[in-house]
């Protein structure tokens, strides 16, 4: 996971479907390490693909069928689903004191808008 938060170029909408699962186990790891992972990984979508869930999300129906808009609708959702679940773990952990409590604040700032 390390090795894609170096490599921005790699993400695609269809990593973060498949990442955002992982990240929720990261961020409640005993092991620093991880934790600062999924907390870099965390930011890294939020910053890069908020944007395009929330627009997604938010534009009206079209006319027409269009096969790509709907896959990338579908992606966009099950994303925002799974950022509603992890900003309630974020929330929770904002509260600690140190590196990681600084981490989290900035991540619960960045997730404002799902709330």
């Amino acid at each position: 996971m390390s090795v894609l938060c170096s490599s921005r170029s790699l993400w695609k909408l269809d990593l973060c479907t498949s990442i955002l699962p992982q990240i929720e186990e990261l961020l409640q790891s005993k092991y620093e390490s991880y934790v600062q992972t999924g907390c870099t990984s965390l930011k890294l979508i939020l910053k890069r693909f908020w944007p395009l869930i929330s627009e997604t999300l938010t534009a009206p129906p079209s006319v027409g069928v269009d096969i790509t808009r709907e896959e990338r609708h579908q992606k966009c959702k099950a994303c925002y689903k799974q950022l509603k679940n992890l900003s309630n773990v974020v929330k929770n952990k904002a509260s600690q004191v140190g590196r990681h409590g600084s981490a989290f604040k900035e991540l619960q700032l960045l997730m404002a808008p799902l709330d």
